[in-house]
């Protein structure tokens, strides 16, 4: 072997090494590892999409907005109900009302029914009669004119409980109408959505009789 051999074999090696490195690197570039460029396709993406805010925004106020309309039209269906019952001085036409719970159905309202004669006159400091018989039907979807009072300067203030004198504007609101005309009953009246509730078991009154005891010995 001559001694240009073993530079020549060199010189091919090291060619052989510069195109395998420029084939894989440009020049200009910075050279990375396949597995980290490598990119999952859309399609083969098992990470759900991300919910986007406005969409679950939508959906919320869609929602709150259904449960408005569904309210909105329990109490005009409530209001559009006017019930009618039988007294012994005659017909009461009252008034459907629900109530602001989720557990507690609507209640049948009958308001300012009379239920003594007006004590005015010589029945002033009498006691009270049974009222006057009316006919047709009499309509009880209002509240009765209350008996004259002052609660504002009956009780000092300082004398007053919290909740009194926080719910003191409230009552003062529903005591405007004053007369002495004034002996009227509000009968609110539950409703069930069942007509026939099940029938309760009988009770039955006698005990039964006690069973003697028989003491057993004990065994050591």
């Amino acid at each position: 072997m001559s001694p240009g051999a073993p530079r020549a074999e060199q010189r091919g090696v090291a060619r052989g090494v510069a195109r395998g490195v420029a084939r894989g690197v440009r020049p200009g570039c910075q050279w990375r590892s396949p597995s980290r460029t490598m990119r999952s396709s859309p399609k083969r993406s098992r990470l759900p999409p991300r919910a986007r805010p406005g969409c679950s925004a939508s959906l919320w106020a869609l929602s709150v907005c259904c449960c408005l309309a569904a309210v909105r039209g329990q109490n005009q269906q409530n209001q559009n109900y006017q019930p009618t019952v039988n007294t012994q001085y005659g017909k009461l036409r009252g008034l459907r009302v629900a109530l602001p719970s989720d557990i507690l159905g609507p209640v049948d309202q009958y308001l300012g029914v009379p239920y003594a004669a007006p004590p005015v006159g010589d029945k002033r400091f009498l006691p009270p009669e049974p009222p006057s018989s009316w006919s047709g039907v009499k309509n009880a979807t209002h509240f009765g004119p209350v008996c004259p009072q002052n609660i504002q300067h009956a009780v000092p203030e300082v004398m007053m409980p919290v909740w009194f004198t926080f719910n003191l504007e409230v009552v003062t609101s529903s005591i405007q109408e004053q007369q002495e005309d004034c002996l009227f009953l509000n009968v609110y009246v539950p409703t069930e959505d069942d007509p026939q509730p099940p029938d309760p078991q009988p009770l039955d009154p006698q005990p039964p009789d006690p069973q003697p005891l028989d003491p057993q010995p004990l065994s050591l």
